[in-house]
């Protein structure tokens, strides 16, 4: 039930975890930022409003987490931080990120969820190092051009936003292995998409897709497919090149019975679920 933190805690000249979460703690002390050697701070699910400017002298900070409070802005001396590796301000009232966010480039994970997000940086893209990124349920519509920049992306989090389409870069993410884009706007995806050779769990239901890509055959690490709640009335013949797939959760969609019949020789052992 803590409420604030003494100013006394600057004494803790050794401390390199500090661990607050599921507390009452409006505001931080200034003090907090003569912690020269916390490499952890965690702040998650409190009630701060502002990030204080000391914190950015905590330059040997490698975890940080706000998440769950009630930030509505980043400040641009966030970009101080250039240790960080992981980076959670997710289930906030943010609308928008400071382009200084992404300087951060030693980041490999970060939390967006859950905010008001309409719009990513265009500079994104330089956050090269990011290997988990979660932008659940925000409002972002488009993603930019130099997403596919973000060339060590193993997990990528999109659902449950209003995004129509993909960048044509998004072919470039060729590491990446988890894709979360259900809950979307999506007519159809980009020519590129078929170089996510090591993509294995593909989640695109809830969107507007008519079809998938006849080249889908060629990202044979696929193992589990959700297309459910789209407007399918077929699925491409090259899916029978995919040995590893296991699971397709395709539920209503438009697929005739003949269709389901096919699709059920084509890959025998997969487990199909179509209703």
């Amino acid at each position: 039930q803590l409420t604030n933190l003494p100013k006394s805690i600057e004494n803790l000249n050794n401390l390199e975890e500090l661990l607050l979460g599921g507390n009452k703690i409006t505001v931080l002390p200034v003090s907090i930022g003569n912690l020269s050697n916390l490499k952890s701070l965690f702040l998650i699910s409190n009630q701060i409003k502002e990030i204080p400017e000391s914190v950015c002298n905590l330059i040997n900070l490698t975890h940080l987490s706000f998440g769950n409070n009630q930030l509505t802005d980043l400040p641009e001396y966030l970009e101080k931080l250039t240790n960080l590796r992981k980076l959670d301000i997710g289930g906030n009232k943010l609308k928008s990120l400071p382009k200084s966010l992404t300087n951060l480039t030693k980041l490999n994970n970060l939390n967006l969820s859950a905010n008001q997000l309409k719009a990513l940086p265009k500079s994104i893209g330089n956050l090269n190092n990011l290997y988990f990124l979660n932008l659940y349920s925000n409002q972002l519509e488009t993603l930019p051009q130099s997403f596919g920049n973000l060339s060590n992306l193993g997990e990528l989090y999109i659902t449950d936003n209003k995004i129509s389409s993909l960048p044509e870069s998004f072919g470039n993410l060729v590491k990446l292995s988890t894709l979360y884009a259900d809950k979307n706007q999506l007519k159809i995806l980009p020519a590129s998409f078929h170089k996510l050779t090591n993509l294995s769990i593909l989640k695109l239901g809830k969107n507007q897709l008519t079809k998938l890509p006849e080249s889908i055959g060629e990202m044979t690490n696929l193992s589990s497919l959700h297309v459910e709640n789209n407007q399918l009335t077929s699925l491409p013949q090259s899916i029978g090149k995919l040995n590893n797939l296991y699971n397709v959760q395709i539920a209503n969609n438009r697929l005739n019975e003949e269709e389901k019949q096919k699709l059920r020789t084509l890959l025998p052992e997969c487990d199909w679920s179509f209703e």
